[in-house]
């Protein structure tokens, strides 16, 4: 790997410690700085230079005053992800079919929910105390490869995708006619949708769930991710979620109740899911990166 890319993946390690309003400048500045370091001391010292430089969380830590909550380079990320798990566990009971109280809500997930933070509590403090034991096992380690270009996309990958998606839609709609060719009709009506459903909710969770599948196929076609299919990606991934909560509070979806409460409990993990991932994409937006014209 050369200097210009050691740098660079260097500075993506600092700065994704740091406040996504912070990054540029700070980018900048290090991307600056870390040039007249390698002019003195030869391109071919980069990998010296920046393990000498410090340990990424350790620099980033040195343009800001960190929240000090274990070790102060650990502060951001240990709030994202106790915030993360305490949601993620607080949402998922409450659209849990079993929760019908608030009560419920409160003494089965709620309060259980805080050994959450308690368990991160010790883990960040054990890594803490490894990383002052033998700092050389904290040092940081250029990546073997290059970074990849994050906005090219894997056709094979997604077209594998849009046919995995294209069979599950197909499966969802002709639900109860498969199962009956599958048993030979030994299971009447176990996936029969509810009426309710079916003319209410139905009509736009397949809307948006075809409009998903065309996207697919536009994002494989094209090869690249854009700023505009990115958003399209992200207001139909909420859109999905939204529909599907709706769906879970509702009421029945299917008429059989061990098939409902399946799916219910099936949806409601793909919502937690789904919008878990739609919040690290957007942590995780690289805007920091200098911007280099693309040869054709």
């Amino acid at each position: 790997m050369d200097a210009d890319a050691l740098v660079d993946s260097y500075i993506a390690d600092v700065v994704k410690h740091l406040p996504r309003s912070q990054r540029a400048d700070v980018a900048a500045e290090l991307r600056s700085l870390l040039a007249d370091e390698l002019a003195e001391r030869g391109r071919d010292n980069a990998r010296d230079l920046l393990v000498g430089f410090g340990r990424p969380a350790e620099v980033a830590a040195r343009y800001g005053p960190p929240l000090t909550v274990i070790d102060p380079a650990d502060s951001r990320r240990f709030i994202r992800l106790s915030v993360i798990g305490l949601a993620v566990i607080w949402i998922g009971g409450a659209l849990s079919p079993d929760t019908d109280t608030f009560r419920i809500w409160w003494e089965e997930y709620a309060v259980a929910a805080l050994v959450w933070p308690g368990a991160l509590v010790i883990g960040f403090a054990t890594t803490a105390w490894v990383r002052r034991r033998w700092p050389h096992r904290a040092a940081w380690k250029p990546p073997r490869r290059p970074p990849r270009d994050p906005d090219r996309v894997n056709r094979v990958g997604w077209s594998a995708a849009l046919v995995f998606f294209v069979a599950g839609t197909f499966t969802l709609v002709f639900a109860q006619p498969l199962l009956d060719l599958v048993t030979g009709g030994g299971a009447p009506g176990v996936l029969t949708y509810d009426e309710t459903f079916a003319r209410r909710i139905a009509p736009w969770l397949l809307t948006l769930m075809v409009t998903h599948l065309v996207f697919l196929g536009v994002l494989v076609v094209k090869g690249r991710w854009t700023a505009r299919l990115r958003r399209i990606d992200a207001a139909l991934g909420l859109a999905i979620c939204g529909v599907m909560t709706w769906a879970i509070v509702a009421g029945p979806v299917y008429t059989a109740r061990p098939a409902d409460q399946t799916v219910k409990g099936i949806s409601t993990l793909i919502v937690l899911v789904t919008l878990v991932d739609l919040a690290v994409k957007l942590l995780r937006r690289p805007r920091w990166r200098a911007t280099t014209p693309r040869t054709p």
